[in-house]
């Protein structure tokens, strides 16, 4: 037992090193660091499949170094172009990962929280979508990884350790844990490692409170492994199955019901804020299911909230406001809903209200369809690259549903204030 927990540990270490490397090489050349590790899990993929001890992977640290290159000249690259026409690439960081205030409620809070874990790992997952449309092999590598990059993600975000973060990730996907959790796998699993993260942060703030110097992190290393294995692991992986399997569930007893209430109440949680913590439950669905069905009703919110503000700016008779809802009616179609609804619609309530009828009548119809998306992290118009191909058509009419009901009840309601 003893042997393979050793083994495990210095395998997860090996494997980690040069997923970091990309990543800090992404950091200093301007690219999104977990597309920078991306190159890397189809070399890493093969030993996980094939996996052959130490030396295996000892062999393979030769082919590593290309794909670590290639990030190289890739963000060097980057760097030069950006340079030649005015962009600071040091300010590039700031696009990555924007700073999202933790403030308000504890709902609010955990939101903004696991929103400012998720967001920078969305060019992933549009990736993740775009390679399930071209590519004719099984996707599922895509999210193989996605442990080690929520780790490393969550651990920014909450100011631990990046390499701790990685690591745990790493281990919890390393073939070696067959061995140690029978009859367990946390590949493309998502609550296993915020709940593992999260015990990492407690325990920081706790052991701040004792003077233990240089040893503190070594001492929450450990104990982190151990608890993670033993506990954190194995109730993530419940709590993950009953999150998606209740969405499931409801989706398949409610039926177009659950697409026209999902699709009406979309736009008030984008207005509270609470939306940022539904990308947990997208995630889990891609990963239980292959497929997204909840992201083609948010496309319609956003779609419908656009509707509605352009119809307002078709009845604004001031050219300065008319300007300013055409300009966020727009953005909102290319799913940017919330400068449509702090703009213009939430001032001119019922047309905020037309725009969540239109959002529910294209759900409705989505729902009835059985519209899916093979990712997620696109929204509006553009969440058309993610919609599987043979429902195509059924999005593009549910979207004018969406629109044209908005619009019209929109253009009904409003009121000159």
């Amino acid at each position: 037992m003893y042997e393979r927990m050793f083994e495990l540990i210095l395998t997860s270490l090996l494997l980690l090193i040069p997923i970091m490397v990309c990543s800090k090489i992404g950091d200093r050349t301007g690219i999104n660091p977990y597309l920078a590790m991306f190159p890397m899990q189809f070399i890493l993929y093969p030993l996980f499949q094939d996996y052959k001890g130490i030396e295996g992977i000892i062999v393979k640290y030769l082919y590593l170094i290309p794909a670590a290159s290639a990030v190289f000249i890739s963000g060097f690259l980057l760097r030069r172009a950006a340079a030649a026409v005015g962009i600071d690439t040091e300010k590039l960081g700031n696009v990555m990962f924007p700073k999202i205030e933790r403030k308000g409620n504890i709902a609010q809070r955990l939101s903004a929280l696991l929103s400012g874990i998720f967001i920078p790992l969305v060019p992933l997952m549009v990736m993740r979508g775009i390679l399930s449309q071209i590519s004719v092999h099984d996707p599922g590598l895509s999210f193989y990884f996605l442990p080690v990059y929520i780790g490393v993600s969550a651990a920014r975000e909450l100011g631990i350790n990046q390499w701790l973060g990685g690591f745990i990730g790493v281990a919890l996907i390393n073939p070696m844990m067959v061995y140690i959790r029978p009859g367990e796998s946390y590949q493309g699993t998502v609550f296993p490692m915020l709940l593992s993260i999260g015990f990492i942060y407690l325990l920081k703030k706790i052991s701040s409170k004792f003077p233990m110097g240089s040893a503190r992190e070594i001492i929450i290393g450990i104990i982190s492994i151990a608890a993670i294995f033993k506990y954190m692991g194995p109730l993530g992986i419940k709590v993950g199955n009953a999150v998606a399997s209740s969405i499931i569930y409801i989706f398949n007893t409610m039926g177009v019901f659950s697409g026209a209430i999902l699709g009406g109440f979309y736009s008030p949680l984008v207005a509270t804020g609470l939306h940022q913590g539904i990308v947990v439950i997208e995630t889990g669905l891609l990963q239980k299911q292959g497929y997204n069905f909840l992201l083609p009703i948010w496309c319609m919110a956003d779609i419908a909230q656009g509707g509605a503000a352009l119809g307002i700016a078709a009845k604004m008779k001031d050219k300065s406001i008319k300007k300013m809802a055409a300009m966020a009616g727009a953005a909102s179609l290319w799913g940017l809903s919330e400068a449509a609804m702090f703009w213009v619609n939430l001032k001119y309530f019922y047309c905020f209200a037309a725009g969540c009828i239109g959002a529910a009548a294209g759900a409705t119809y989505l729902v009835f369809k059985k519209v899916v998306m093979t990712g997620m992290g696109l929204s509006g118009v553009p969440g058309i690259i993610l919609v599987r191909h043979d429902k195509l058509i059924d999005f593009i009419i549910a979207s004018l549903i969406a629109f044209s009901v908005s619009f019209i009840l929109s253009l009904a309601v409003y009121k000159k204030e």
